[in-house]
């Protein structure tokens, strides 16, 4: 798997991410910051065990594992704020001006990032989010 994409997937599923690269271009580097929004990163010809012990800890107790809804684009949320609101995706395509069609494929992103498989439980996921 290509870096960039297993980052991306790190990110999207809110966990914390060390970086181990011999990449020190300040620029990459701060991309995968910004971009990727790693919790840190370090240079494999300094790599230090014992650094990485201690930032694995700090990364694990940091509290930076984020709501699950978090997890969604802004038009993800938008169509999930909609069917929360017991909206149909005709309902919601009207809404937002886009098709059926892309509402589905919106909402099957959904629910494999909230990992439900119906409606009525994406819903109590956020009635959950929101107590």
């Amino acid at each position: 798997m290509e870096g960039y994409d297993l980052l991306a997937q790190t990110k999207a599923a809110a966990i914390p991410t060390i970086v181990v690269s011999g990449v020190a271009s300040v620029d990459e580097i701060q991309r995968a910051y910004t971009q990727h929004a790693i919790f840190a990163y370090l240079e494999k010809q300094a790599f230090d065990r014992n650094t990485f012990r201690r930032l694995v800890e700090e990364a694990c107790l940091s509290g930076q594992v984020v709501s699950e809804l978090d997890r969604l684009t802004d038009r993800e949320r938008e169509v999930f704020d909609l069917l929360a609101r017991g909206l149909t995706n005709k309902e919601i395509a009207d809404a937002l001006v886009i098709t059926t069609n892309t509402v589905k494929r919106h909402l099957k992103a959904i629910f494999e990032k909230l990992e439900v498989h119906t409606r009525s439980a994406a819903a109590a996921k956020a009635i959950s989010n929101t107590s």
